[in-house]
This record gives C-alpha cells, structure tokens and sequence, in this order.
C-alpha cells in the first residue's frame, strides 16, 4: 500500500528520469511509467563582502535555475523549490581543526547574510551553510569557503618635526603576498574590499587630536611599493604623543586599532643674535633640549633625522606690522560684505 519513497545521496544540480511499474501477487511485473525527469537543486553557495581585521560580511544563495536550460535533455524537466524554512550557518577556526564550531546560528528563510565579528587578525576560517525546506528536511552542506581576516595594520614613523608627523602603514609586503598559495576554495587577496577611509588618533597628556581622511588625502612613498602616508600637523613641540591608526571598509565599518607607537615631538628651533652693527647682525640657532624624561624613554621613539636645511626669514617690524594692519582690515572689510549680502538674502 505504499506510495511514496524518499530517495537520498543524489547528487546536486543533476538531472534524473524516474519510472516506476509494479508487481502483483503472482509476481506479475506491470509495465513501466511514463518517465519523468527532474533536476536536483543547485549547491548553496556563500559569497564574501567586506573582509576586516575582526569581521567578514558573508551571504548564500543558489544560481538561477530554469527548465529552459535541460530543454535539450528533456523539456518537461522538473525544478524543485528552492523557497527554505531556515538556514544553518557554522563557521570553524583552522588553527584549531578539528574544533567546535566557532559561530553555529539559524536563520529565517528570509535571511541570506550575516556579518561575522569577533574574529582573530591574520586567522583562515571555513564557513559552511545548509538550508531547511517546507517539508522541514535539511539539505547538503554547502561547499567549504575558507576565508582569512586581514592583517591589523602596521604602522610605522617616516619623521617628526616640532608641530608635525608623518605616518605610513601596510599589513605585509606585496612580495611575500604573492609568495602564499592558497586552496582553491578560498576568498582570494584580489576579492578582499580595500579600506575607503582611516582614522588616525595621537593622544598627548593635555589633549587628544582625532583625524580621519579619505584615501584620496594620503600620499605615497617613492619606491616601487607606494606604501601609503599621512602626515598630521598643529602638534606641540616637545610633546610625547601615542598614535594609532584604523581603517575604515565603509559604511561606519571600522577595523582594529593599530599597535600604539609612542614619540616625542621635536624642540623648537631658537636663535640669538650677535654682533649688531649698523648694517650687519650674527645669527646663531639651535634646538631646546628634550624632555629628559621622555628621551630617555626606550619606549618612546625620538626622531634623529637629519636636517639638510635651514630659512632664515629677516623682515622690517614696521613694514611688517603695517601689513598686519593691511591683513586685518581686508578681513573686516570682507566680514562686512558677507553680513550685507547674507542680510539682502534674508530680506528677499
């Protein structure tokens, strides 16, 4: 009395034909069906967005499947129901295999995507994900995607001045970056969504100063590897300050904090004067020294650059207040236009 038969371990985005006949209790076979034909669904598949230092954007779906293309087997190929329940997402770490599941959550039929956080710099994991159908029966498990979380940025001082400093960054040089291989079901480097943003912060004991800035503010060295910079400015002279750098994947997607790096702003530059005469003067400069405190500090980076150069501006103090005066009245002058055409404006 039996009519129905569940057939497992077929294999997925196959076509199948299926007849059926029967036998009586003389052991008289009937003779067979029609044939139908139908086609497995096709694998879930898991698609990677924006990859960070501590989270991976991941979505699943199917390819679009139609009867149109098994026309030439058959054209009255039956499509399965790709409509789900729920959907099963594990996600383990490879530096612990075999392990338990690190992230194991179910979703609605209506979710497709999940953002993973909490994860490990520098660290491969596999992520899998199964759907649930109407009939509450689970599906394969999707194939294996292996995908590594980024490097947390390295940065590093190019030179200090008194009011300034130049930072520049990178996760790892490109030639050591074409030196990993990887499985072929893995995110690769090319696939991973570069920052759009970053935020530099230095924090001194008076105040702390926050930068961010596109890509497009940042300069590049001259070598061959065009490793980004930023220079920031308007610091103090003298000054210990701690610096780290983030980057941003858009949308308000912030990565990690870099490792802090700790230094110490130049002293400024004073100079005497000497030997006045009627119509020549000696000049001699140098710099303060640096808090001691701060440049004994083995934790605290002082710069040693080189100085190559050096300008000496000499100006008349009459003349220059007077084009003070001049700067200052222009200003007023401008102010004052501003407020005219700004009240004209709300007049009309």
């Amino acid at each position: 009395s039996r009519t129905t038969y569940r057939v497992k371990h077929l294999e997925p985005s196959m076509v199948y034909s299926v007849v059926m006949r029967s036998c009586d209790s003389d052991e008289e076979w009937s003779v067979w069906s029609d044939r139908v034909t139908f086609a497995t669904l096709k694998p879930l598949q898991l698609q990677f967005g924006k990859i960070a230092e501590q989270f991976v954007h991941v979505s699943w779906g199917r390819q679009l499947q139609t009867s149109e293309e098994y026309r030439e087997l058959d054209k009255n190929t039956i499509i399965g129901s790709t409509e789900a329940l729920s959907y099963h997402f594990c996600v383990f770490s490879m530096d612990q295999m075999p392990s338990a599941a690190i992230v194991d959550k179910q979703f609605r039929g209506d979710v497709t995507g999940f953002r993973v956080d909490t994860l490990t710099p520098n660290t491969s994991y596999i992520m899998i994900v199964r759907a649930c159908n109407s009939e509450q029966q689970w599906g394969l498990w999707s194939e294996e995607r292996i995908v590594t979380t980024q490097r947390v940025l390295s940065t590093s001082i190019v030179s200090i001045g008194e009011n300034y400093v130049a930072v520049k960054w990178s996760r790892l040089d490109a030639e050591a970056e074409n030196r990993i291989v990887s499985p072929k079901n893995s995110v690769s480097l090319a696939q991973r969504k570069q920052p759009t943003s970053f935020h530099l912060c230095l924090t001194s004991e008076a105040d702390t100063i926050d930068r961010k800035f596109s890509t497009e503010e940042c300069t590049y060295t001259a070598d061959e590897d065009r490793t980004p910079m930023y220079t920031i400015r308007a610091l103090n002279s003298d000054t210990k300050y701690i610096l780290s750098l983030q980057a941003c994947y858009g949308g308000e997607e912030w990565g990690m904090w870099s490792t802090p790096i700790t230094f110490l702003t130049m002293s400024t530059v004073s100079v005497k004067v000497a030997n006045i005469t009627e119509s020549s003067a000696e000049f001699t400069w140098g710099r303060a020294q640096q808090n001691p405190t701060h440049a004994a500090d083995p934790n605290v980076l002082v710069w040693r650059g080189t100085i190559v150069r050096y300008q000496l501006l000499l100006r008349k103090v009459d003349e220059m207040r007077a084009q003070e005066m001049r700067e200052r009245e222009e200003a007023m002058a401008e102010s004052e236009l501003q407020k005219q055409v700004t009240q004209r404006s709300e007049e009309h």
